[in-house]
């Protein structure tokens, strides 16, 4: 699962979203079948910002609300290097949606919902913004 994580982010580095997507959907389900939390988190960590590349932000935030929270729970603190790319993450989905009040708000409800909602919410298949 770790191994399709981060080939997953390498795909979503190089633009290959919908197989990038695909493994990062691999991935948390491996995580959640080991009722891993640590790995649960980082498969919801990988997957937001592809959802939200793919035209999904407000699902992308909720998710990321619920990652940050998981990390606190958890105890999970991210090395330097990691809290970058994670901070980069982020911040290219709230750019992404571009209204920092929906930010907010979708962040909060990410906090407040259970794992297994975020875990729901994360398997659907993302919804598009029309064109």
């Amino acid at each position: 699962a770790w191994v399709q994580g981060i080939l997953a982010r390498v795909l979503f580095e190089e633009g290959d979203l919908v197989v990038s997507h695909s493994l990062t959907i691999i991935s948390l389900k491996t995580n959640v079948e080991l009722d891993a939390r640590h790995a649960i988190a980082r498969s919801l960590e990988w997957q937001a910002p592809v959802i939200a590349a793919l035209g999904d932000p407000l699902k992308a935030t909720r998710i990321f609300g619920r990652v940050e929270r998981l990390f606190e729970e958890a105890g999970i603190v991210n090395e330097r290097r990691h809290r970058k790319e994670y901070d980069d993450d982020v911040a290219r989905v709230r750019a992404i949606l571009g209204n920092d009040a929906a930010f907010d708000r979708a962040w909060q409800e990410g906090r407040d919902m259970s794992l297994e909602q975020a875990i729901e919410m994360a398997l659907d298949p993302p919804r598009t913004i029309e064109t």
